[in-house]
C-alpha cells in the first residue's frame, strides 16, 4: 500500500502522505570524467508538500545543497570529481513532517589522457606526449596500442604529469591511438584517443634558378607511392600542374621556366586516390636575373598581433643603397612605399608595418636599390593580417607551477574583467578588471589568492568577461 501511494503520488503530481519517499539519482556520463563538472538529477518521489532542502554527499568529502520547491519533482546540482575511483553520491531531505526522504547511487569516475601532437611525417621518429589529468596518486600501468599493430606497456609512478612515447610510422595514414592507464592501488581508471595522421614527405630540389631559363625540379617521394597517385604542384608564380605517377615511383621530375627574377614558394602534394593518405612538400626557388649582382635568398611576410613582419636575406658583391617595401590592397590595388623615410637602411633585415588594418588582404614586395639606382624587385606576397576576436587562449604551461600566462583578445575596446575561481564557483582572485583597448593581450597568475596565499593544487576555472561576452577555461595547478 506504501509503495502505491508513493506511486501514485509522483504520477499524479501531487503531495503525498507523511511516509518519507525516495531520491532516484542519474548524472550525464557513465563512467564521469574526473576534473570535468558533472551534473547530477535527483528525482522526487513523491513530490514534497512543502519547499524543502536537499542535502547532497559526494564520497569526496565535499557536499552541496539544493533548494526545491513545492511539488516540484528533482533537485539538480553539479560536482566535479578530482581524482578518479568509485564515489558513492547521497541525496537526504530530513524529516520536515513529511516523512524524509533519501537516495544514493555509486558513481565511477575515470581520468582524462590529452595526447598530442596530431601529426607526423612516414618513417621519421615522432614523440607522442600523454598527459594525464589529474597525475595519478599512486603508481599507474600504462597500456598504449599505436594503431599500426604496436604496443606499449609502461609503468609510471606517483605524481607523473607526462609521458613521452616515442614511435615511427612506416607508412602514410590516419592511426588511432588508444592509451588506458590503471591505478595499481586502487584500480582507477585514466582513458584517452586520438587519430594520429602521418603524412609521406616529398623534397624538392634544386633551390635556385635564372630568370627566362628552364630549370627541372624534382620531387622525391618518401616513402615511394604504394599505388597510382596524384601529384599536384603549385610553381608559386601563377603556374599549376598535375598529373599521374605509377605505383612505385620515388622522384619526379617538372621542368619549368621563371620568367622574372624573385622568391617563390613552390607546393607539391600528392593523394593516393585509393586510401586517400597524402604526401607533402616545400621549397623557396630563389630565381636570379642573369649575370645580376643581387640575389634573394630569402623574403618572408607574416601577420602578427602587431602588424605585418617582413623579413629578408639579401646577398650582393656591390654596395646596396637601401631598401623599399611596397604594399597593395588586396591583390590589384595602387602601390605604395609604406617606410615613411622612403628607404630601409642597407644594414636592416626586417621591417613591422603597423599601419595595415586587421582582418585585410595586401600584397607585399620588396625592391632592393643597388648603387646606380637600379632596382631589383622581389616575388609579390598576399597575405591575410589577422582580425581580432573574443578569445580565451588555453593556459601556457599546462599544467604549471606556480606561475601560468592568460592570454585573450578582444576586439574592440570594453570593460573587462578576469577572474580566477574554484571549482565550486568561488573567486580566488580578479586579475583584470577595467576598460582594455581592443587586441590581444597576457597576464600571469602566480598562483596566489586575493590574500596573497598560495592555492592548493587542483583545477580551477579562469573566466573571461568583456562586455556582454563570457567564456571560461579550465586549468591545473600541480605542485
Amino acid at each position: 500500500m506504501r509503495a502505491l501511494l508513493m506511486w501514485l503520488s509522483a504520477f499524479l503530481n501531487i503531495a503525498g502522505p507523511a511516509l518519507g519517499g525516495s531520491i532516484f539519482i542519474t548524472h550525464q556520463l557513465d563512467p564521469a570524467p574526473a576534473s570535468v563538472q558533472t551534473h547530477f538529477t535527483g528525482g522526487l518521489c513523491p513530490v514534497p508538500n512543502a519547499a524543502q532542502i536537499v542535502r547532497w554527499t559526494f564520497g569526496d568529502g565535499h557536499f552541496g545543497e539544493d533548494v526545491v520547491n513545492r511539488r516540484e519533482t528533482s533537485s539538480t546540482i553539479s560536482h566535479t570529481f578530482i581524482y578518479p575511483g568509485v564515489y558513492v553520491v547521497k541525496a537526504t531531505i530530513s524529516d520536515t513532517g513529511e516523512g524524509g526522504w533519501t537516495g544514493q547511487k555509486s558513481v565511477t569516475v575515470n581520468a582524462s589522457i590529452s595526447i598530442t601532437p596530431a601529426v607526423g611525417v612516414a618513417g621519421h621518429p615522432m614523440t607522442v606526449t600523454a598527459v594525464f589529468v589529474p597525475p595519478p596518486r599512486n603508481e599507474m600501468q600504462l597500456s598504449s596500442v599505436l594503431g599500426d599493430g604496436s604496443t606499449r606497456l609502461n609503468t609510471v609512478p606517483a605524481g607523473t604529469t607526462f609521458l613521452l612515447l616515442e614511435h615511427r610510422y612506416v607508412l602514410p595514414g590516419d592511426y588511432q591511438l588508444t592509451i588506458e592507464g590503471a591505478d595499481l592501488t586502487t584500480g582507477a581508471g585514466w582513458f584517452g584517443e586520438g587519430v594520429v595522421h602521418i603524412r609521406g614527405a616529398i623534397v624538392v630540389t634544386p633551390v635556385e634558378g635564372i630568370a627566362e631559363q628552364w630549370m627541372n625540379i624534382t620531387a622525391t617521394i618518401s616513402p615511394p607511392a604504394p599505388l597510382d597517385m596524384q601529384v599536384h604542384w603549385d610553381l608559386g608564380d601563377g603556374s599549376t600542374w598535375s598529373n599521374t605517377v605509377p605505383a612505385g615511383t620515388n622522384s619526379y621530375t617538372l621542368g619549368h621556366r621563371y620568367v622574372l627574377p624573385g622568391v617563390y614558394r613552390l607546393y607539391v602534394t600528392a593523394e593516393d586516390p585509393t586510401t586517400h593518405n597524402n604526401w607533402y612538400g616545400s621549397a623557396d626557388v630563389t630565381i636570379t636575373s642573369p649575370g645580376t649582382s643581387v640575389f634573394i635568398r630569402d623574403f618572408n611576410v607574416g601577420a602578427s598581433e602587431t602588424g605585418v613582419e617582413i623579413i629578408w636575406d639579401i646577398y650582393s658583391d656591390d654596395n646596396l643603397k637601401g631598401y623599399m617595401i611596397f604594399r597593395r590592397a588586396g591583390t590589384n590595388g595602387p602601390e605604395i612605399n609604406i617606410h615613411p623615410d622612403r628607404f630601409i637602411s642597407a644594414d636592416k633585415n626586417a621591417f613591422l608595418d603597423d599601419t595595415a588594418d586587421g582582418g585585410k588582404t595586401y600584397t607585399y614586395t620588396m625592391g632592393i636599390i643597388r648603387a646606380d639606382d637600379s632596382m631589383v624587385r622581389s616575388q609579390p606576397i598576399t597575405i591575410v593580417t589577422e582580425e581580432f576576436t573574443f578569445s580565451l587562449e588555453q593556459n601556457r604551461p599546462n599544467p604549471f607551477n606556480p606561475v601560468t600566462t592568460l592570454a585573450y583578445s578582444i576586439p574592440d575596446a570594453c570593460h573587462v574583467t578576469l577572474g580566477v575561481y574554484d571549482v565550486h564557483g568561488r573567486l580566488v582572485k580578479t586579475l583584470v578588471n577595467g576598460t582594455i583597448p581592443g587586441g590581444a593581450h597576457a597576464i600571469e597568475w602566480d598562483g596566489r589568492d586575493t590574500g596573497d596565499t598560495a592555492v592548493a593544487s587542483g583545477v580551477y576555472l579562469i573566466r573571461l568577461v568583456a562586455g556582454k561576452r563570457t567564456t571560461t577555461k579550465k586549468i591545473v595547478l600541480m605542485k
